[in-house]
Formats: C-alpha cells, sequence, structure tokens
C-alpha cells in the first residue's frame, strides 16, 4: 500500500513566507531590473549623443542633405538617444517601485514580527486575555477596568 506523499508547504502551513518571500524576489529583481535599464540608457544616450547634437546643427543637416550615409546615421543616432531616453525614464521608474516593493514587504515582515510577539504576550497572561474575577466580581479584562486606588479608603464623617 502506497502512501500519499504531502507537501512541505501543507504540513509547515508556510504558504505566508512563500508568498513574502515571492514578493522580495519581486522588489529585488524589479529594483535591479530598473537599475539595468537606467544605465543602458544613460550608455545609449552618451554614446549617440555627440553624433545626434551634430546632426542637429547646420553642418549636420548640410551633411545629410548631400550623403544618404550621413542621413542614415543621423536618423539612427537621433532614434538611439530617444530610446536611451525613454530607457532612463522607465528605469528610474521601474527602481522606484521595486524600492517600494522592498519597502513594503520588509515593513509587512516586521509588522507580523510585532504582530505574532504582541500574540505571544498575551498568550502568558491568560488573566488579561480572558478576564479574571475581582473582588468586585467583575469579569470584564484588566485593561478595561478602572485601576485601583492605593490609598486606604478612610471612612466619611458620620
Amino acid at each position: 500500500m502506497a502512501t500519499a506523499q504531502i507537501p512541505a508547504q501543507q504540513v509547515n502551513g508556510s504558504r505566508g513566507t512563500t508568498s513574502r518571500s515571492r514578493r522580495s524576489k519581486t522588489g529585488t529583481g524589479g529594483l535591479l531590473l530598473g537599475a539595468v535599464a537606467l544605465i543602458l540608457g544613460l550608455w545609449l544616450k552618451s554614446h549617440f549623443g555627440l553624433t545626434n547634437s551634430l546632426c542637429n546643427t547646420g553642418l549636420g543637416a548640410f551633411g545629410q542633405a548631400v550623403s544618404s550615409t550621413a542621413a542614415h546615421d543621423c536618423t539612427v543616432a537621433g532614434a538611439a538617444v530617444a530610446f536611451g531616453t525613454l530607457l532612463v525614464w522607465v528605469g528610474a521608474l521601474v527602481c522606484v517601485v521595486g524600492a517600494l516593493g522592498l519597502i513594503a514587504t520588509v515593513t509587512g515582515t516586521l509588522n507580523s514580527a510585532s504582530a505574532t510577539a504582541r500574540r505571544g504576550s498575551a498568550s502568558q497572561s491568560p488573566a488579561a486575555s480572558h478576564g479574571s474575577s475581582t473582588a468586585s466580581g467583575s469579569t470584564a479584562p484588566a485593561r478595561d477596568r478602572p485601576a485601583a486606588s492605593s490609598t486606604a479608603s478612610t471612612p466619611g464623617p458620620a
């Protein structure tokens, strides 16, 4: 008789951890992809920028009119600079979104850790979580009851 194998995620109940690590990887991937796009865009702009600026002068316009090769090179340089500008903007945007994703993941991890710590401390004091009976007969949790006076009460005038 063969026994069925249960995946480790179902046994350990670690679905939230998997989701959190997936978000962390997504934020890191976005940050890295944005940085690569940003660097590639800056490289394109620096490599083709001088050619494009020369093509936009009067001498460049004359060269484009005389030579079809110069006209083609100027078109390629202009397109490369425009694409480089697009890559810079998209790369910067993706970097910001990736960084925000990482921040949200870290903040979510910290919030879940503090919530777990709060639940742990609440389970250690059952009187606070379940309420306890006092001399006055109140079963309200300690946080909801008024604080008892530390001074002894003196009898009032008769």
